[in-house]
């Protein structure tokens, strides 16, 4: 019979038994005989796998998931099964991924992971499960009705800080007075006008329409983090010095866009940074 049933017979609808081969005496008294075979397809002894994700930080200590991480596995068997699956946020395949699938041999690998993660460890349970791990590829030898879990747990190494440039800029292209350099907007001479970082970078443009200020950060740089990296003084009568931006009444947040109102002068000072 083919691989996966049983045969029984019977004869002359008596006793079942099992075998394929039937034994029957004929004679004058019984000249015939009714042989009826049976085949039933037996159910193949099956396990379940379930894999699982860990992530933990340097210090080993467990990190919240994070949208768009996504890590790649491939599972494959000595019976030609071969399948691929994701762990995203779920951290875990479901109960149906791996469930009642045949005994055998499964390796299991993670092909790929996000950027700064690095393999850990691995780990199974139950213990006694037929489980080994070389260069982290697992090898799973499922034995009838066994439930085996396995975790790999990966590391986050988070990238290094930018390379910042970190810089004190002024708009406008008419000098302010004093020892201490600084810049600012003169509303007669009007139109776009150069923002200035650490005096003789040119970073920006700013300009005023109706007492609205428009500055235009260019070449990568950017506001420094902060929730006060602009701000902004209007003036009739100029300061024969710097003005402490600290002190600024006007204007103090992280916009781009202000209503100022309308004056004469204007001084925009902002912290600003450019990033490798």
């Amino acid at each position: 019979t083919t691989t996966g049933w049983s045969t029984t017979y019977k004869i002359n609808g008596g006793a079942e038994e099992t075998g394929r081969t039937a034994s029957v005496t004929l004679n004058a008294a019984s000249p015939s005989a009714e042989v009826t075979f049976t085949n039933r397809q037996i159910d193949a002894p099956t396990g379940s796998i379930t894999v699982e994700k860990g992530l933990i930080d340097e210090d080993g200590e467990p990190i919240n998931w994070q949208a768009g991480w996504t890590f790649e596995f491939s599972i494959a068997s000595d019976n030609t099964f071969t399948d691929t699956f994701t762990l995203s946020q779920n951290k875990q395949t479901t109960g149906d991924d791996f469930h009642d699938i045949d005994v055998g041999t499964y390796t299991i690998t993670e092909t790929d992971v996000p950027a700064g993660f690095t393999l850990d460890s691995i780990v199974f349970d139950p213990s006694n499960a037929q489980v080994s791990v070389n260069n982290g590829v697992v090898e799973i030898n499922l034995t009838e009705d066994a439930n085996v879990n396995v975790t790999f747990t990966n590391t986050y190494t988070p990238p290094p800080p930018p390379d910042c440039q970190t810089e004190t800029a002024w708009g406008g292209d008419t000098a302010g007075g004093g020892a201490a350099w600084w810049f600012y907007y003169d509303a007669s001479v009007g139109e776009v006008q150069t923002i200035w970082a650490g005096q003789t970078i040119d970073m920006g443009t700013v300009e005023v329409v109706g007492g609205i200020v428009y500055i235009t950060l260019t070449g990568g740089w950017e506001l420094r983090e902060g929730n006060e990296t602009v701000k902004i003084q209007g003036y009739n009568e100029i300061p024969d010095s710097r003005p402490p931006a600290g002190q600024f009444t006007g204007y103090k947040g992280t916009d781009l866009t202000v209503n100022i109102g309308e004056y004469a002068y204007y001084a925009i000072h902002l912290d600003v940074q450019l990033c490798q």
